[in-house]
């Protein structure tokens, strides 16, 4: 019900905005009516239509092989523990800030990673959002973690 009322209010202030258009046109009232209509229900939504299909052709071309670049190199900066068996972007990064083995600096940057896809939710839902968490996991399924974080030595570090 809140949606539809929203929907009227809009519809409600596009038809003041052509109405006064209309009052500026004295001699033809219908045409700058209509124009104006047009413009605001047809035009503003195919200029961002051609907005997101301009982002999503940059990002395959360019933007994706930087993303999932910085997103690796992060990770072994901070020496993130193994992938291995984390398939969503928010599972792994909760496993990095809550496991008792991951280093304190790796768990601050997986919560810094969090906060950031997290706020792309609510800035920019179907642009950047779903890019970074589909960089993200494509830098998940290419990292490798150092044999010092990945677990492989966990076994002969409690023989000595």
């Amino acid at each position: 019900m809140r949606t539809f009322v929203i929907w009227l209010f809009y519809i409600f202030i596009d038809l003041v905005v052509a109405c006064l258009a209309t009052l500026l046109n004295d001699q033809q009232p219908s045409l700058p009516f209509l124009a104006t209509l047009a413009i605001l229900w047809l035009g503003l939504p195919l200029v961002g239509l051609l907005s997101l299909l301009k982002f999503w052709l940059a990002y395959w071309l360019f933007l994706r092989t930087r993303m999932v670049r910085f997103y690796k190199a992060e990770m072994y900066k901070f020496k993130f523990p193994s992938t291995n068996g984390h398939f969503a972007w928010n599972q792994y990064l909760e496993y990095v800030m809550t496991d008792a083995s991951a280093k304190k600096e790796a768990a601050v940057k997986a919560g810094v990673f969090v906060g950031e896809i997290e706020g792309f939710r609510t800035t920019r839902p179907f642009t950047m959002f779903i890019a970074a968490q589909s960089s993200f996991e494509q830098a998940m399924s290419e990292y490798q973690a150092p044999p010092s974080t990945s677990g492989l030595f966990e076994r002969a570090r409690h023989v000595e």
